[in-house]
């Protein structure tokens, strides 16, 4: 899209809960279950169960798979931001997007007490101003900052 001038990108999930060796560990992802619903209401988690069809996560997880390697096509100035209280798009799987990326500006910023759900946390404020900064002003090279 010669249009599109800069991307930002929030928990990239060419990866999602568990994976072993490449491939999606069920038994793994459902042992993660209670620590992921400790980051939500119980109407939060009801609500995202009955809006997402099995055909939904299907056609998701065919997704991700089919367009695992496109980051690297990518090649204009890139922005990652993953929270590290994150439990449902693991850190390899931001790492994976990062490193593929084919542009000689990128930025991932991992910050702690932010969970999947970036944008309803305390630290949101922070994040838009993040990525405004971004969209307004980019650095010429390679980062990778941890935010604390």
């Amino acid at each position: 899209y010669p249009l599109v001038k800069k991307l930002f990108l929030i928990a990239p999930a060419f990866k999602y809960l568990v994976f072993i060796k490449e491939k999606f560990d069920i038994i793994e992802s459902i042992k993660l279950t209670p620590k992921i619903f400790k980051d939500y209401t119980y109407d939060e988690i009801i609500s995202r169960i009955l809006k997402t069809s099995l055909s939904t996560a299907k056609e998701f997880a065919n997704l991700t798979k089919k367009h695992q390697y496109d980051p690297s096509n990518i090649t204009i100035p890139t922005l990652i931001i993953r929270g590290n209280n994150d439990k449902i798009v693991p850190l390899d799987s931001v790492e994976h997007v990062y490193k593929t990326l084919n542009s000689n500006t990128k930025i991932l910023i991992k910050y702690d007490n932010v969970t999947h759900d970036a944008f309803k946390g305390e630290r949101t404020e922070e994040l838009v101003k993040t990525i405004t900064l971004f969209l307004k002003h980019t650095p010429k090279n390679k980062i990778e900052i941890i935010k604390k």
